[in-house]
Order: C-alpha cells, then structure tokens, then sequence
C-alpha cells in the first residue's frame, strides 16, 4: 500500500548537507531537468488530470509566492 508520506526520491541517504527549502529544491531541479515531469494531479476517478514539468511547476509558484 502506497501512503502520501512515501518517497520515491533518489537522493542521498542520512543527513543532508546543508538545508534547502522546497522553493530551493523546485528551483534547481527546474534548472537542471526543467522538462522532466514534476507533478500529476488525479481526478476523484483516477485518471490524470493536469500535469506540470519542472519549469512549469517552478513558474507557477513564483507567480503564486
């Protein structure tokens, strides 16, 4: 069974380096993979609904914050 608090991310282990927040993290995957898919959005039925690359992503909550 596959939770939300699950991660499927492939970074390091242990402890982190130095502390990033997540508008640090959006904005340097947006610079290094701006068009690789970031985010899928499901419908109440299950089908893929609105999706957003990296770039995408990164620009919309720019504009958002």
């Amino acid at each position: 069974m596959t939770r939300l608090a699950d991660s499927y991310c492939s970074g390091p282990r242990g402890a982190f380096n130095a502390p990033l927040t997540i508008g640090a993290m959006l904005a340097r995957q947006a610079a290094t993979r701006p068009d690789a898919m970031a985010l899928k959005e499901l419908t109440a039925a299950g089908d893929i609904g609105r999706a957003w690359t990296y770039a995408a992503l990164h620009d919309d909550a720019s504009r958002l914050a």
